[in-house]
């Protein structure tokens, strides 16, 4: 008996091929101004703004420091003048063994020129007689304190007195003693004050005022005026 054929299996349908998939690209994460982003770059920060601000603030520190110097200039303190007016020696005496006494008068006139509200407390006032630039003797707190007021002139009257003053340099000695033989000496006068200087309402300046005179002929013969160095220290 003829058996029947076997049936062929049938072809699958073919299926349409699938569309390539797109991958979408990432964006970059978003940067800050001023910072780097991932790939290193630096992104500006408003240049143009930043220069601005540094040319106003430039202007604004230049007109500040103009306004200062218009104000201030007219009240920089002037300098103290000073001046000894007159000087005197009584009973000037220089031993064979260089010992000197004597009384010594200077009086010195302090003016303060001083027109935009400087003002001085003077608390403590020191004198020294000089000769040929050295010491000799000298008087600690020899006037009071003063307070001495813009645009004033104080007369100080200082008074040194040498009590058998041992002149060590016996140069000097010898030289001290061809002065007096011809009418007067050649001394020196310096000057030492502890001061406040007072601007206003403020007086919490401390300074040290130092004053050089000299020479100074002293009598035995005529004085002339003679103006003095004067400056303020720390």
């Amino acid at each position: 008996m003829t058996q029947p054929p076997t049936p062929q299996p049938q072809a699958e349908a073919a299926q349409p091929p699938a569309p390539p998939q797109v991958q979408a690209a990432e964006s970059p994460p978003p940067t800050t101004p001023g910072k780097a982003s991932q790939s290193g770059t630096v992104q500006p920060k408003h240049p143009e703004r930043e220069r601005f601000i540094v040319a106003i603030s430039l202007v604004v520190i230049f007109l500040a420091g103009l306004i200062i110097a218009i104000i201030w200039l007219p009240v920089l303190p002037k300098k103290l003048e000073y001046s000894v007016e007159r000087a005197s020696i009584m009973g000037y005496n220089l031993t064979s063994d260089s010992r000197l006494s004597g009384n010594f008068t200077f009086v010195v006139r302090a003016n303060n020129p001083n027109k935009a509200g400087f003002s001085f407390y003077y608390d403590k006032i020191d004198a020294t007689a000089s000769y040929r630039n050295q010491d000799l003797f000298s008087a600690s707190n020899i006037i009071p304190p003063f307070y001495q007021p813009r645009r004033n002139g104080t007369t100080l009257n200082l008074n040194l007195a040498a009590r058998d003053y041992k002149v060590v340099n016996e140069s000097l000695a010898k030289e001290l003693r061809m002065e007096r033989g011809i009418g007067g000496s050649n001394l020196g006068l310096k000057i030492r004050a502890k001061m406040r200087l007072k601007l206003g309402v403020l007086k919490v300046i401390h300074r040290t005022l130092k004053v050089s005179c000299g020479p100074l002929k002293l009598p035995f013969s005529p004085f002339s005026r003679v103006l003095c160095d004067a400056d303020i220290g720390e």
